[in-house]
């Protein structure tokens, strides 16, 4: 029976910190009284009852109660519970249903019975006596209640308490990952895995705020705050005087300004070998100019009056505004992944925190499936401007923006409520400030949210005279446009995205585009314009994170990325997903096995060690490739070489490459039955079709050199500090997303393999 359900529960609540030590004890003796559950008696219960696996519709495979009639050899009769009907199964394939009062337990890797048919029980009946907390084994299972159950009292039951004394919680997890630093000196990781909407975001919040709360004080002493401070002006001081040219490091690897003071170390990670992309962000990071650094930091230095912790708990729900969005799902589906890392003192003290993201969906930005909406800032912006700021930004949630597909009322899907958009403007904005951001920073933000609704409503006709060709219609929209994003030369502005313009030494020789091509473009910019936004948002929030972060730390990482996806399309994004998944499937398996075993060898059982962790292996070798093997991404990279290669041809490569082959890497890759751009790969999980459709073009990412050279002489200062860098590139950029993708996968792995790692699996009830 949840805590705030309690008749008079709201009036006699009472707050633990402001009680005595023995007062306190008392309140958390009530609180773990009011937790602890116990699961109703079954009616239907019968000891003689087993489950039988029953496919009930096409693909879902459930547990069906049946009462054993006879043993037949191998084989049972049984016939269904409330039916005559009998069936012959396989004896090995039936298990005894558990009494519920033995499904009592906080680990079901006690259960009496493991089987996943009690397992799946076990959580259905915890799930309805509300537990949403279960352990199994190494993990903390979820499932997702969609509503708040537990009160801000809670924190305090599991501080300073053990595992294995209190009920199954994500704040357990969080305070033994927290001792564990502190005791052993080894830095920890958080992993919640789980489809959209399962609550990974939400449990990582949770997790983050009951750092804050078990940690002593939230942030640094006022001298050690007063130390930091005058070692990073002197720090500035001589970066300043030696930096000249450059721009923003975009990519989320870097550490603006920080590299002297960073201690945001791979604790167990050698530094004598550095790989070629860490020379790279320390090549990039000398090409800062004092100008990008200046309005970095302007906020960061100036703005101190944000708790530390405060300032933790809030840079998830800024990244939520900019990063998330309603899918057909979730209607605050994470759509990036991020590592966060809580840095800690040898006393316990959080002293700052950085904040990884990976692949942004970007797509995003310019169109979205049925019922599905934009990133949350663009109708944060429409519904919750005051009038002045609406006028000043000609904004009108009543008019049609191209980029909001399905308007800018959406209907949801199902059951999911759609966020309160005018008040998360005020909440977002408010988060701003406590983050340090100044008043230029945060306007600057919404110009060029506001910059983009306009620029998606531009209209392409065919020019007069050349009807082959597109041009864009100079309007309201267009002229709005270039005055937030602060384009002054609003012809050579227009002629960038109209024309493509081929080099011979320095001339310029332009070549119309058609009418798609200029509309193709326009999209570009949106996405590109919107993920260097985000991007210096990452490292704006992480440099006002670690102004007191003093010296190399031990850390927490929670881990908050995709879990397994499988849609009626899937793409390259849900290819670089699964990937993903497949990488911390092989991480578990390795970690879990390999426990177990040295436990096995430590009690000195005879056991012959077994790599489990190689299980997804194959898998994971086909879509990387190698030299010695062909692969899926590979394979990308290579037609990205080729001048005339298409999504066919990658495709009708790969078939020739997997198809008969008959190893254990091709056989996880499978054609289609008819020649098409589809293919499937036999994941962990379970077997995808992937569509290959623009992958080449979204592999190579490609900006347009002139676009960026307009943008960085912009007289808006941020649009300028986003684009700077893009413009001095010499020629195109070499580098692939894929590349890029499996460089920061490759560092995360890296990162977790150095910590001891804790598991949150997140699921979605099934309440059909």
């Amino acid at each position: 029976f949840f805590f705030s359900f309690l008749p008079g529960a709201r009036s006699s609540r009472l707050n633990p910190l402001s009680l005595g030590f023995s007062a306190r004890m008392a309140n958390r003796n009530t609180l773990l009284r009011l937790l602890q559950h116990e699961i109703k008696r079954d009616p239907d219960y019968d000891a003689r009852q087993y489950w039988v696996p029953c496919e009930l519709t096409p693909g879902n495979m459930d547990f069906v109660r049946a009462n054993k009639v006879q043993e037949q050899g191998p084989n049972t009769i049984v016939n269904f519970v409330g039916t005559s009907d009998e069936v012959t199964v396989p004896s090995e394939h039936i298990f005894r249903v558990t009494n519920p009062k033995d499904i009592n337990v906080e680990d079901m890797a006690n259960l009496p019975e493991l089987h996943i048919s009690n397992v799946l029980y076990t959580l259905r009946k915890r799930y309805e006596a509300g537990m949403i907390y279960t352990y199994s084994g190494l993990f903390c299972v979820v499932i997702n209640p969609f509503e708040q159950l537990y009160p801000p009292e809670t924190h305090e039951l599991y501080k300073g308490i053990k595992r294995d004394q209190v009920p199954p919680h994500v704040f357990a997890v969080a305070y033994e990952a927290y001792r564990s630093m502190l005791n052993d000196g080894i830095s920890q990781s958080v992993l919640c895995t789980g489809e959209s909407g399962a609550g990974k975001t939400e449990n990582t919040k949770l997790i983050i705020k009951h750092l804050t709360f078990v940690a002593p004080g939230g942030r640094t002493s006022v001298a050690a705050q007063q130390k930091v401070g005058a070692a990073r002006k002197s720090t500035m001081r001589a970066k300043s005087s030696r930096s000249r040219s450059g721009g923003l490091m975009r990519r989320t690897t870097a550490r603006v300004g920080m590299s002297d003071l960073d201690p945001i170390v791979e604790d167990q990670e050698t530094e004598s070998a550095e790989s070629a992309a860490e020379r790279q962000k320390k090549l990039n990071l000398r090409r800062q100019s004092r100008a990008t650094r200046e309005l970095l930091l302007k906020g960061a230095e100036e703005h101190k009056q944000g708790e530390l912790d405060q300032q933790l708990i809030r840079a998830n729900p800024i990244l939520e505004t900019f990063g998330n969005a309603t899918t057909q799902r979730n209607n605050n589906s994470s759509r990036f992944g991020k590592y966060v890392k809580v840095l800690f003192d040898k006393e316990g003290y959080i002293n700052g925190c950085f904040i990884q993201s990976y692949i942004l969906e970007k797509s995003r930005v310019i169109s979205q499936g049925d019922y599905e909406r934009n990133y949350h800032c663009f109708y944060q912006l429409l519904l919750g401007a005051d009038r002045d700021m609406a006028d000043v930004y000609a904004l009108d949630p009543r008019a049609q923006w191209k980029i909001l597909t399905n308007g800018v009322h959406v209907t949801p899907k199902g059951r999911l409520p759609l966020p309160n958009d005018t008040a998360e403007f005020k909440g977002t904005t408010d988060g701003f400030r406590l983050m340090g951001f100044n008043d230029e920073e945060i306007d600057s933000v919404w110009e060029i949210v506001a910059g983009i609704l306009h620029f998606g409503n531009l209209e392409v006709r065919p020019m007069r005279g050349k009807t082959e060709q597109g041009e864009v219609v100079v309007d309201e929209h267009f002229r709005k446009a270039c005055e937030l994003f602060g384009i002054s030369n609003e012809a050579k502005f227009k002629e960038t995205f109209q024309y493509y313009f081929s080099y011979a030494g320095k001339e310029r020789i332009p070549k119309g585009q058609s009418t798609e091509q200029v509309k193709a473009n326009i999209n570009s910019i949106c996405k590109f314009m919107y993920q260097y936004m985000f991007d210096w948002m990452v490292q704006r929030i992480n440099l006002a994170l670690m102004k007191f972060a003093h010296e190399r730390s031990s850390f927490i990482g929670i881990l908050d990325i995709a879990g397994f996806e499988i849609f009626e399309e899937n793409g390259f994004e849900q290819l670089c997903i699964n990937y993903t998944n497949e990488k911390l499937q092989q991480f578990f398996n390795d970690r879990m096995f390999k426990r177990e075993q040295e436990e096995y060898l430590a009690e000195e059982i005879a056991w012959q060690h077994e790599p489990f962790g190689l299980d997804c292996g194959n898998c994971i070798a086909l879509i990387e490739g190698s030299k010695a093997h062909a692969g899926i991404l590979s394979s990308l990279n290579d037609c990205a070489k080729q001048r005339n290669a298409n999504d066919q041809i990658y495709v009708d490569n790969m078939n020739k490459a997997f198809v008969g082959k008959g190893d254990p890497i091709s056989e996880k890759y499978e054609k289609t039955q008819f020649k098409s751009i589809k293919f499937f790969v036999n994941h962990y999980a379970a077997r995808v079709e992937y569509t290959a459709s623009n992958w080449i073009q979204k592999n190579l990412d490609p900006t347009n050199r002139d676009v960026a050279q307009v943008f960085a002489a912009s007289d808006k200062e941020l649009v300028k500090v986003l684009w700077e860098p893009i413009a001095k590139l010499e020629g195109r950029s070499t580098d692939t997303i894929s590349n890029k993708f499996r460089a920061q996968l490759d560092a995360l792995m890296k990162v977790l393999d150095s910590t001891e790692a804790h598991f949150v699996r997140c699921i979605i009830p099934n309440h059909e």
